[in-house]
Order: C-alpha cells, then structure tokens, then sequence
C-alpha cells in the first residue's frame, strides 16, 4: 500500500502507469479514508475517491473483509483541503449506506412493484419480455399483498 501525504505538488508528481498496466491507487497519510487513482498513460487522470472497510461475517463465523470505493471528484476541480473536509464530514454517512447489489427484495417490494407495473398489465420481471397480466388482480393486490385491509373485508371481495 502508497501512502504519500496529500498536497497538491505531491499529488502533480505522482507518476502515470505505463500503457497495458492497472491504476496505481495511493492513500492519504494525513487523512485517513482518502485514495487517489492514478490512470495509466493514455487517460492521463487523477481522481479522488474515499475508501474504507466492511466486515461481514460469515455463517460459518469467520470475517470476510471487502474494500469499497467511493469517487468524489477529480484532481484539479477542487482543493485538496475541500476534498479532505468533504471526506472527514460525510465517511460515517458512506459507511452506512447499503449498495444496490446487497438490497434483497422482500414481499413488500415485490408487492409494490407489482401494483406499480401490474397496473399497466405486465408481469413483474427483471430479465426478459413483458407478459399482460388479467385485469381481476389489481384490485385485491393492495389488499392482501400490503395488508392494506382486514382479511373478512377482502374475504368478501374474492369470493
């Protein structure tokens, strides 16, 4: 791991790859959740990313440790004061947030999916051609899917 103290003459500096190589990331060592990526030669790109650790236990009880990545801005369109302000203010909201590939959807999305896009007619899928639904469903959906009324009331709709 590179850890060079971030000022911006540092930063002009640092070497680009060579063409054919991967970026070379460098960390922050007067700011703890700060990289910078350095783009081989072609791009010729510098970019400010906060970066930090998630542990997450596996069933099995051993730690599985993932690095995620966040971009904030390339090298030159703000100081590298800002850049360090920005990431020491908002580090503990990033790490917080859940990305999009670790949201499961449960019934009450799929529910809600389904009163959005089944309203028009269409099944709810992710991958694939859009297949017409019957119109009866719509009604009942909202009731019995987000518990929207009592079972007896729906009860009587049905049957």
């Amino acid at each position: 791991m590179k850890r060079i103290k971030f000022t911006k003459t540092n930063i002009e500096k640092l070497p680009h790859p060579e063409n054919g190589k991967r970026e070379d990331k460098y960390f922050a060592s007067n700011c703890s959740h700060l990289c910078i990526v350095v783009q081989p030669q072609p791009s010729l790109k510098k970019s400010y990313y906060a970066h930090w650790g998630k542990i997450i236990i596996q069933p099995d009880g051993t730690q599985k440790r993932t690095g995620r990545y966040k971009y904030i801005s390339r090298f030159g369109e703000r100081t590298v004061e800002e850049v360090i302000a920005e990431v020491k203010a908002k580090i503990k909201k990033w790490e917080k947030e859940r990305t999009q590939s670790s949201r499961k959807p449960c019934v009450g999305t799929l529910a809600l999916a389904f009163i959005t896009h089944g309203s028009k007619g269409f099944r709810v899928k992710v991958k694939g051609a859009k297949m017409k639904y019957k119109k009866f469903l719509f009604p009942v959906a909202g009731r019995f899917m987000l518990a929207q009324s009592d079972y007896a009331s729906g009860f009587g709709v049905l049957g």
